[in-house]
């Protein structure tokens, strides 16, 4: 009879846990211009996630108030995403991203609800498409996390052109080339 109750208490608690994970936030997206003057970035990841992701975390909170990041957080969250993120030309000449600007947001899923929104803004020195984007920010520890890409020309609207995820055999994540006609 004891061990009835205990297996009862151990299946009621491992339900309870699988409830809380059966939705994920959303993943991150990452939507890419490219100019005559510059190459563009635009990542938004939810916030939570990149806390768990990030070894000292970001340094924002739990509940941070919307608007722009402080400049200690966002030279922290550069310095992550400088290790977990790379722009290449056709050649394979690395693009010097550079952070430009940081902002919090909230944002509703019909899954999970409110939640905080990372948006980042990067910068590199103009490229010719094709362009080769390595990531794995997040879903180097959250290996469910997955980053939808997006091309977006000038005056026109944002096309999908991947998706980057943690291959489950390897552990890494495969780079993604951004064509110059999606």
């Amino acid at each position: 009879m004891v061990f009835l109750r205990r297996l009862a208490l151990c299946l009621g608690l491992a339900l309870h846990g699988t409830q809380a994970l059966a939705h994920a936030l959303p993943g991150t997206s990452l939507t890419i211009r490219a100019e005559a003057e510059a190459t563009l970035l635009t990542i938004a990841m939810p916030l939570h996630e990149l806390d768990l992701a990030m070894p000292d975390k970001t340094g924002l909170g739990t509940d941070p108030a919307t608007g722009p990041v402080p400049e200690e957080a966002k030279e922290r969250i550069a310095d992550y995403l400088a290790s977990h993120l790379a722009l290449a030309t056709a050649s394979g000449v690395d693009r010097d991203l550079r952070v430009v600007d940081a902002r919090i947001e909230r944002a509703q899923d019909d899954h999970v609800g409110a939640y905080n929104l990372l948006v980042i803004d990067l910068t590199a020195p103009a490229a010719a498409l094709p362009l080769t984007l390595r990531y794995d920010a997040i879903m180097h520890e959250v290996r469910s996390h997955r980053a939808a890409i997006y091309l977006q020309a000038s005056g026109a609207e944002d096309v999908g052109i991947g998706e980057i995820r943690v291959d489950p055999a390897t552990g890494k994540a495969d780079p993604v080339t951004i064509p110059a006609v999606p």
